[in-house]
């Protein structure tokens, strides 16, 4: 399906209200809860404009402020490698991440597991390797070559670190293409000018980023083969397919299947624990209100909420945390296997 007028219009609006508490994309400034704001303020780290975490984080926000007596403030980052370093060095109270970024983050030692604990799963997250309509390129094996010219993602960015197994899955690395190192906003100015040949963005469907493509300039969602993911989860293994839908963005005339990872929501581990109560009550009984910002609010349900939770609870050692898991078990929702 195409982007609803609604949700244009949410994510304008938003984007108007920028200065206010629960849409500010650049910061906004408040202390983290429990930290040096005090109990009631509530830090959440999102992603770059054009990304689903920058909305969807936008519409927990706003939810979390309307609804508690909590003052939650969502502010833009480079993504989820930033965020988990943050909120595990206590700079920021909740964030938006993938499993590679826990990954990542705790393999090159800048952020402890034991400091990061999990609200829920959320919405998928999925990969659009993006080219303009009127490209020649109508592959990843034709777009895969060294010496072309990829947006390959910020530093601190889970978009760099899939392009880095995108291209590793090609026998290439980041250092073989001219990549430029730009937020999913920049990639789109980027390709729109001819600046770069290809995209690699991601979120939740729909994408802004790829939206504005399709609307300014016609966009092609090149498909993800079996072959090329099977090599990605080897490094990823969290990772699943996903199909983008035909018609969902102008240029796309048919079903492109492509990959996805499921959004972690991550805590401070000393987070209090009715705070966390509260934040996961909020998230899942406003879905329907987040998802007017964005409709991938309207994934975070039961049947998301512990979407690989048996891979990221064994292998990086993760705990949910217990203001969750006292929702969870009002719910009749709690599995004791991820204690």
């Amino acid at each position: 399906m195409k982007p609803s007028k609604r949700w244009t219009l949410a994510i304008s609006l938003c984007l108007g209200l920028a200065a206010t508490a629960a849409c500010a994309p650049g910061g906004g400034g408040a202390g983290g809860a429990g930290g040096s704001g005090g109990d009631n303020r509530l830090l959440i780290g999102t992603a770059g404009e054009g990304g689903t975490y920058f909305y969807v984080g936008q519409g927990f926000a706003r939810a979390i402020s309307d609804s508690t007596d909590i003052a939650a403030t969502s502010q833009g980052t480079a993504g989820g490698t930033e965020n988990v370093r943050r909120i595990s060095s206590g700079d920021m109270d909740m964030g938006f991440a993938a499993p590679a970024d826990v990954r990542k983050t705790i393999e090159d030692g800048t952020a402890d597991a034991s400091k990061l604990q999990v609200l829920m799963s959320g919405h998928a997250t999925v990969t659009h390797i993006a080219v303009r309509a009127d490209s020649d390129i109508k592959t990843l094996d034709q777009l895969m070559v060294k010496g072309r010219r990829l947006g390959v993602g910020e530093p601190g960015s889970n978009v760099q670190n899939i392009t880095a197994d995108m291209l590793g899955a090609y026998g290439l690395s980041l250092k073989d293409v001219r990549g430029q190192e730009l937020s999913q906003s920049d990639q789109v100015t980027a390709l729109q000018n001819g600046e770069i040949e290809g995209a690699n963005l991601g979120g939740g469907l729909p994408l802004a980023s790829a939206s504005e493509i399709g609307t300014n300039v016609g966009v092609r969602i090149l498909p993800i083969s079996d072959e090329a993911m099977a090599k990605i989860q080897k490094s990823e293994p969290e990772q699943f397919r996903e199909v983008i839908p035909k018609g969902m963005y102008e240029g796309t005339d048919e079903d492109v299947p492509s990959i996805a990872y499921p959004t972690l929501i991550l805590v401070r581990a000393d987070l209090p624990k009715d705070v966390a109560y509260k934040v996961t009550k909020t998230v899942f009984e406003q879905r329907e209100k987040i998802a007017k910002v964005h409709p991938a609010g309207d994934e975070y349900t039961m049947d998301t909420a512990f979407r690989e939770a048996d891979s990221y609870t064994k292998e990086f050692g993760l705990k949910f945390h217990p203001g969750a898991i006292q929702w969870y078990q009002e719910k009749g929702a709690w599995d004791k296997k991820y204690e």
